[in-house]
């Protein structure tokens, strides 16, 4: 990116580039290094700001930097160039030089020069703004487009210049632009030395380099990004690839290789320059799905499912609902009443499963995979022919009903594998048998939001999407607009529950408004548009859709060519040119006309209204292959390299006001030559070839690009014109203003934080913690604790800026716990400083920009539900109206409205209204209005008692150290989760509460044993040999352990196995190894039970050793011991590079620290006048258990 805009930058300096005499004086600069702020605190620069910044980067960064001092000995000049002012007073001094008209001086006589003559166009000039210089420096280059376009290929003429200035010797890259252009482009992608190219080679082509990049180096480029610190790398080992000790791949591996299916559909390699790009869409799709999902996928989808690929007894329930979505008995040759276990093993069983009864579980996934993506699904969802040589998707009759009745089974079992998922009572479970497809997919959605959407009550009363929209959104802008009244204008139903009448009625588009409501609280908020309407209630979709872009035009429109439309009303038309500009969308999508019209018919028809209509069809296509026609080739039937030039074409083109589209003119070879970017490029080398000279592109090339550039100048200059109304823009995209640089915050850090004050890590997390309102966890909306902090209590712009910040403080938080485990680098002190300050700095901006507060909405839900007491729930026999579940969050919720308008009423009266927040108020009204809504009349409580009989049943279970590490933390989490469960689900909600009981259970009965030893704990070595499950130590053991002697009895190290089963124990999961320290057979050696301890040494499980006493592993108890214990003792050594086990083998008294005791008691071991007991009852059946670890993780 540098490199090009360098290139782009020289390109600019040598159009203007003449033979230059200075006058030594210094440019005059406009101030830009601070500017002004919008009201959202967005960095505004004026017109004259951003003609200084471009003026000083052409004076500093390019001129001054081309080399342009030598003396022109023919006119007694010296020539120096560094500046602008430089260029013109030179051009000025040369043509009215005396010996001017009788000089061969090439291509410079036949320049206009009257702009550089002029000497009020200057910058240091008092009467000529920077704003006006460049305006004229533009001028002066559209007139002087021919010459000045011969630069590129160095063929302007110097006459007897060159002798003293050679721009060949002093600019080589113009001698060959197009090699030069090449050559970056493969350092960049290719070969960062550049060794190898050659021009004239395979690789002195755009097009070749591009192909070779993604044949043969993008899987490499890809794969090596995703290396980590630690030199992990999660997508190299997903696809089997070998990688280098840093994680980067070790090989090259081709597209095609990782792919093998394109090479079928495709070929060998791909040549973007030919393969029409709708064809290579389709082959890639096709082929990810038979080399990448179908290959990978299974094990993936087994590991979330938490099934071991091999176990042929685990419940695979799951994959047998997909096989019987696509797969039915009539397609199996089976009777129509066979059973779903017989249908399931047929079909396994015609696609070659080993043993179809009972298969592995990978086995099974893997070809009901391949059979749904490859054959089940194109029988419901395929491309359909339209006759005239396009095809689009559509759905199979009946599919879409077909779906409906796997969600209605699902649905109500959704809990049992979905632990967050919202409750589906006994009744929701009947109603949806009867519910009719649209109704069943309404449901879903609804069910869906309220899982993953926090802070929205949903209606329960919604029988279509659209009618669930304009709920769903009522509710949202009730927060947004606590004063307006939304509510209030919702249709109402007749006797047979039609919509009749009102403003917003779900049966019509009126939802839509609702929507453009919504858009114009965040326009206004986060950009400072003016509002489209003071009451939100009375803001339409079409209106806010005109003002949106005509807000965002005012700025951006000189970016586009919208013709006519730029100063008509149609707002379709103006969206049209401006998407169509960057992408030709209607001639990409299908069944839409190429213009305005189809556009329209994109968003509102096919798209907004389709999709609240539940027209899935109708949604779907829009995907397919659009037929080309005489007059206009499909998009997509171009090769990618043809569509990459058009859009350049588009973009540039319509930039410089000149047709943007391929359908504006003729497309003969006068009119490409006409245009910057022609759209007969058909290749990207085209688009940097000096002179094209293929036939078609006659006369095209980089050179005519200047050309037609810098002729094209005058379009955006003027009134009204680019550099007029959005120069800053301009410049922000040409990286001349790096509004980095100019970012609220980062000015004000720059400005204000002291020179070498730093914050630590821990300072961040402290701060982050707070915004990130971390003390909410575990509490309930009411308590007293609870914070609020939300966007509708601020300015949204200042909240959603605050949010990234937030985001980047998380991430600085995240990299730094992954340093600390080597996956990371650990972020630098400076990112944590200003992390640390930008979060202050929001959090008081926050509180300077805070919104206006109004009960208007908690208040009219309070009015309709009056005065309440508890004693309510009761009917005169004393029996209950409401379920106690429902009835105490009704209760709950109450109260806490009632506190809420108590607090909001003291503000109003202290005038400190302003501290309150927006967001509990709004807390308040949707619980409290959720609660009443649902009030459900008294049944019985649902039965716990199957799931408090398995919660009982784990403080049973053996120790959590005799099971793997994976099923113990599925246990404690099931019982954490049970016992945590609220006691007041009612019957209706059984369901739930047995969905509770069958997770623990089923975490229970699938606890997985580990390896471990057996203790004889007899004959004369034994001291009661055991494990302290706590840490996984193994005791019992002295300094005859493994001695000398033992060694020679048995053979040496080789029978260490032989001899630790003769006299200790064994393991029935494999032979038992000793992994001893460097010092010895002593306290810190691992006993290992391992598998195949001569082949691959595969390890099961190991135990610590311990010898009490023992603290340097050597085996034997002595004054080397005495010596460590006593520095440890006395503070000498650090207690956190001393093992833990090694502090257990010394703690000698249980105390729990090492004193002059342990001291003592090592030291009359050493000399043998005190034997240490190897086997103290303090560690003997000493365990943590299930329960503790449960707590633990509380």
């Amino acid at each position: 990116m540098k490199q090009s805009k360098r290139l782009l930058c020289v390109l600019l300096a040598l159009i203007m580039l003449l033979s230059c005499f200075t006058v030594g004086v210094s440019a005059y600069k406009t101030n830009y290094t601070t500017c002004s702020y919008s009201s959202v605190k967005k960095p505004v620069f004026t017109k004259e700001q951003a003609a200084s910044a471009v003026l000083d980067y052409l004076d500093d960064e390019v001129l001054a930097g081309l080399d342009v001092n030598f003396d022109f000995s023919e006119m007694s000049l010296h020539v120096h160039i560094y500046s602008l002012d430089s260029l013109f007073d030179t051009v000025r001094s040369i043509s009215r030089h005396a010996l001017y008209d009788l000089l061969s001086l090439g291509d410079i006589k036949n320049l206009d020069l009257g702009i550089p003559k002029n000497t009020s166009i200057r910058r240091r000039s008092d009467t000529m703004s920077d704003l006006e210089v460049l305006g004229y420096l533009l001028q002066w280059l559209q007139l002087n487009a021919d010459p000045l376009y011969k630069w590129v290929d160095n063929s302007f003429s110097l006459g007897i210049i060159k002798a003293a200035w050679n721009p060949k010797k002093k600019i080589p890259m113009l001698n060959d632009l197009h090699g030069y252009i090449n050559e970056m482009v493969y350092k960049a992608l290719i070969d960062s030395t550049g060794t190898g190219f050659a021009v004239g080679g395979a690789y002195d082509n755009l097009d070749y380099i591009v192909n070779d990049f993604f044949n043969n180096r993008l899987v490499k480029f890809v794969c090596d990004k995703m290396a980590k610190a630690d030199g992990s790398n999660a997508v190299a080992d997903f696809l089997g690839l070998e990688k280098n000790a840093d994680g980067t791949l070790k090989n090259y591996v081709k597209f095609v290789d990782l792919l093998p299916s394109l090479k079928t559909s495709i070929g060998p390699s791909i040549d973007f320059t030919k393969v029409k790009t709708y064809d290579f869409i389709e082959a890639l799709f096709s082929a990810l799905i038979d080399d990448i999902v179908v290959k990978y996928a299974g094990n993936l989808i087994l590991d979330a499912l938490k099934i071991k690929p091999d176990d042929t007894t685990a419940d695979t329930s799951y994959i047998n609902i997909a096989i019987t979505l696509f797969v039915t008995n009539e397609t199996m040759g089976l009777p129509e009443d066979a059973s779903q276990d017989e249908l399931i093993a047929k079909f396994l069983e015609s696609k070659g499963v080993e043993n179809p009864t009972a298969p592995k579980p990978i086995d099974k996934i893997n070809v009901t995979l391949q059979y749904i993506l490859k054959e089940g699904l194109t029988k419901y969802i395929y491309f359909k022919d339209d006759g005239n040589g396009g095809k689009y998707l559509t759905l199979e009759p009946g599919f879409v009903s077909q779906l409906s009745g796997y969600v209605k089974t699902l649905l109500p079992i959704v809990g049992s594998f979905w632990k967050d998922a919202p409750e589906i009572t006994d009744e929701q479970s009947k109603a949806l048998e009867t519910m009719n497809d649209e109704q069943t997919f309404a449901f879903l959605v609804k069910f869906l939001l309220e899982a993953l959407v926090d802070d929205v009550e949903f209606s329960d009363n919604c029988n279509s999407i659209r009618e669930l929209a304009t709920f769903t959104l009522i509710d949202i802008l009730k927060d947004l607009y606590p004063n307006a009244e939304f509510e209030d204008l919702m249709a109402k139903k007749d006797e047979n529950g039609n919509y009749i009448g009102s403003q917003y009625n779900p049966d019509g588009d009126w939802c839509l408004d609702l929507v453009g409501a919504l858009v114009d609280y965040y326009l206004v908020g986060e950009f400072g548009m003016q509002t489209v309407n003071s009451d939100p209630t009375k803001i339409t979709f079409s209106a806010e859709l005109n003002a949106a872009f005509d807000f965002f035009l005012t700025k951006y429109s000189k970016l586009f060519n919208l013709g006519s439309a730029a100063n008509g009303t149609d707002v379709w038309a103006k969206v049209y040119y401006s998407v169509n500009q960057v992408i030709p969308l209607t001639n990409i999508l299908y069944g839409v006309e190429n213009n305005k019209d189809g556009l329209r018919e994109i968003v509102m028809d096919k798209l907004l209204n389709a999709i609240l209509d539940f027209d899935i069809n109708t949604v779907l296509s829009l995907i397919g292959r659009r037929a080309s026609t005489p007059k206009l080739t499909a998009t997509l039937d171009k090769p990618l390299t043809q569509i990459i030039t058009n859009l350049l074409a588009r973009a540039i083109n319509g930039l410089f006001q000149l047709p943007h589209y391929e359908t504006a003119g003729t497309t003969d070879n006068a009119a490409q030559v006409g245009l910057i970017i022609p759209y007969s490029y058909t290749k990207l080398d085209q688009v940097i070839t000096v002179v094209n000279s293929d036939g078609v592109n006659n006369g095209t090339g980089l050179k005519n690009t200047v050309k037609q550039l810098l002729a094209s100048l005058g379009n955006i200059t003027g009134p009204g014109s680019l550099c007029d109304t959005s120069l800053d823009l301009l410049a922000e995209l040409l990286g001349v203003l790096d509004l980095k640089s100019y970012d609220y915050v980062t000015v004000d850090y720059n400005n204000n934080h002291p020179a070498g004050s730093t914050y630590s890590i821990s300072e961040l997390k402290t701060i982050y913690d707070e915004l990130a309102l971390a003390g909410n966890e575990g509490l309930h909306y009411y308590d007293d604790n609870y914070e609020y902090f939300h966007m509708v209590d601020f300015a949204p712009w200042a909240y959603l800026a605050f949010k990234q910040r937030l985001r980047e403080a998380g991430n600085i938080l995240n990299q730094y716990e992954q340093a600390k485990i080597g996956k990371e680098l650990f972020p630098t002190s400076a990112d944590v400083t200003f992390s640390c300050y930008a979060l202050m700095k929001y959090k008081d901006l926050l509180i300077g920009n805070q919104t206006y507060k109004s009960t208007y909405q908690l208040e009219k839900v309070l009015r309709k539900i009056g005065t309440v007491k508890n004693e309510d729930n009761l009917n005169a026999d004393g029996t209950k109206k409401y379920t106690d579940r429902t009835w105490n969050a009704f209760w709950n919720a109450y109260q806490f409205a009632n506190k809420v308008m108590t607090e909001y009423n003291e503000k109003v009266a202290t005038g400190t209204v302003m501290d309150y927040r927006q967001s509990k108020i709004n807390t308040a009204r949707r619980q409290l209005s959720k609660a009443y809504h649902s009030l459900k009349n008294y049944i019985g409580l649902a039965d716990y008692s199957q799931l408090d009989a398995q919660i009982d049943r784990v403080a049973n279970l053996f120790p959590p150290s005799t099971y793997t590490d994976a099923s113990v933390q599925a246990v404690v989490k099931a019982y954490n989760e049970g016992r945590k469960l609220d006691r007041d689900y009612d019957s209706d909600s059984q369901k739930l509460v047995d969905n509770y009981y069958k997770r623990l259970y089923d975490a229970i009965e699938k606890l997985e044993n580990v390896a471990t030893i057996e203790f004889y704990n007899s004959g004369s070595t034994a001291f009661n040999q055991n494990i302290d499950y706590r840490y996984g130590y193994a005791i019992g053991f002295d300094d005859t352990f493994w001695n000398d002697t033992a060694k020679e009895t048995y053979g040496g190290a080789d029978f260490f196995s032989d001899y630790f089963s003769s006299e200790y124990g064994y393991s029935g999961d494999g032979d038992i190894c000793l992994k001893a320290t460097k010092h010895g057979p002593g306290t810190g050696s691992k006993l290992q039970i391992v598998e195949d301890p001569y082949g691959e040494y595969t390890v099961k499980n190991e135990f610590t050793l311990i010898m009490f006493g023992d603290v340097n592993g050597d085996g034997k108890i002595d004054g080397q011991d005495a010596v460590i214990l006593k520095a440890y003792a006395s503070l000498m050594l650090d207690p956190d590079l001393i093992a833990d086990y090694t502090k257990y083998a010394g703690d000698l008294n249980f105390d729990g620290n090492i004193g002059n005791s342990d001291v003592k008691s090592v030291e009359s071991a050493g000399v043998h006048r005190e034997t240490i007991n190897q086997a103290p009852s303090e560690c003997i059946g000493k365990f943590t258990s299930f329960i503790d670890l449960a707590n633990a993780a509380k």
